[in-house]
């Protein structure tokens, strides 16, 4: 079968010359469908206290990436302990007060181990100052909508693209990799939910890692390596884009 697909360059960039990160869209790699996402205000009882309330059911049958942010809530006293499994989202934990969240889940599972290959590293210059592009509408929205979020694919934003996702099942201290994309790339963590009632870590549970709290992370132009905190150890995932931590891309 001949090697094809479909690659779409941000607005101004020649596709023919334009680098892995300069890519809007490309069928080489996966990307993260949005499978849902919401709002919800986590009340608390009067005078705080511990706080298990149900996010989502998305009864996917594997624990998905997901995003859980803070949008009201004093972050000092108000942390996120946002967890997801292959049944549904939740916040589990103690607050002080009540907080409201926003929160999306991608159609991918955290335990995904993926290692997509470079295409082009070399950053294009050539520019074209026309008014072209490529827009892909959402189902029932129209193409001619104002709104980016009506849109799976536009060419003029970027897409998180994935470059390298791996996990463990526990029990180790951290986990060392190495990837290809020669910059410092975004990325999500991921780390398992231990229930002390069972003594153990809940299969396929997880919530989105504190650096501070519950490990080290360092990200190199080449290398990626986390160590845990505490024991025991819980399982882990990460996920690499192609997108870089620079605003410019």
């Amino acid at each position: 079968m001949s090697d094809y697909g479909i690659k779409v360059s941000r607005t101004g960039l020649d596709a023919n010359t334009a680098s892995d990160k300069q890519l809007a869209f490309s069928s080489e790699w996966p990307l993260l469908p949005i499978e849902a996402e919401g709002q919800v205000t986590i009340t608390v009882p009067s005078g705080g206290g511990y706080v298990t309330q149900d996010i989502f059911t998305h009864n996917l049958g594997y624990a998905p990436v997901f995003i859980i942010d803070r949008i009201s809530g004093n972050p000092f006293y108000s942390p996120l302990w946002g967890w997801c499994n292959d049944e549904k989202i939740w916040f589990e934990g103690a607050l002080d007060e009540s907080i409201t969240l926003r929160w999306r889940i991608f159609r991918r599972a955290i335990e995904t181990k993926y290692d997509g290959k470079n295409v082009n590293v070399i950053d294009s210059t050539k520019t074209d100052d026309s008014d072209y592009g490529i827009l892909v509408s959402l189902p029932n929205k129209s193409v001619y909508s104002n709104d980016k979020r009506d849109f799976g694919v536009r060419s003029d934003v970027r897409q998180l693209m994935v470059a390298k996702s791996d996990y463990i099942l526990g029990d180790v201290g951290g986990i060392e990799g190495t990837h290809h994309l020669g910059y410092k790339p975004m990325y999500l963590a991921y780390i398992g939910h231990y229930d002390y009632n069972l003594g153990d870590f809940l299969p396929n549970t997880y919530r989105m890692a504190s650096e501070a709290d519950d490990l080290s992370l360092l990200v190199t132009e080449s290398t990626i390596k986390i160590v845990l905190h505490g024991y025991p150890w819980p399982p882990m995932a990460y996920i690499l884009f192609r997108d870089t931590l620079k605003a410019d891309g």
